[in-house]
């Protein structure tokens, strides 16, 4: 019983990432843009990913200063580019190994004009190729990795047009056999004449 519910968990997760990438790719997935904490929303996703990362012997650190503003973003749609990150550094790191997440911001005129969430991981690291491979659809580096490393290959390429939605951008830098790290770029604002939620 629980064999089959774990399938049907991972077809619906497949399921929803091919609907969420057609309509990104349609242009047809909206954003509902509201304040966002990043340390709460960061903190929330390394909650979620914790069980799994501790059965993989793999320890997850975070370095989020405590002061930042709010960011302007889809809590939801944010939740699932972090969710999606750092579940493919743990996936793709051997047991003993580290992951980390860090937030800094760039200010311009004395405002924060961007954040940086940084994502390291000491996992098997890719090429240059395979990063470039990695952000088409359905397109795991390999077949070997398909193999080794369940996953349809839809994690990154989603990813990458969530932050297109968001006018940002996601960067990899990665080696072979040492790592790798993510750079999500948030503007620290929408665009102008967007609605959003705020709090006090």
């Amino acid at each position: 019983a629980k064999d089959i519910n774990d399938s049907g968990a991972h077809l619906l997760d497949i399921i929803n990432d091919i609907l969420d990438l057609s309509k990104a790719e349609a242009g047809k997935l909206a954003l509902n843009y509201e304040e966002v904490y990043i340390g709460k929303a960061i903190n929330k996703c390394v909650t979620i990913i914790t069980e799994r990362a501790q059965k993989g012997g793999i320890s997850v650190t975070t370095d989020i200063p405590k002061m930042f503003p709010p960011l302007i973003v889809d809590r939801l749609r944010f939740i699932q580019i972090i969710l999606n990150i750092l579940s493919n550094a743990i996936k793709f790191t051997h047991e003993g190994g580290k992951v980390h997440i860090a937030v800094i911001s760039k200010e311009t005129n004395g405002e924060v004009s961007e954040f940086r969430i940084m994502v390291t991981d000491t996992g098997i690291g890719m090429s240059k190729e395979d990063i470039e491979h990695s952000f088409q659809s359905f397109g795991q580096v390999d077949s070997g990795l398909n193999r080794k490393y369940e996953g349809t290959g839809l994690g990154l390429p989603l990813t990458k047009k969530l932050m297109e939605l968001h006018h940002g951008t996601i960067n990899i830098e990665s080696e072979l056999g040492k790592g790798t790290l993510v750079t999500l770029t948030f503007p620290a604002l929408p665009p102008s004449g967007t609605d959003y939620n705020q709090y006090d």
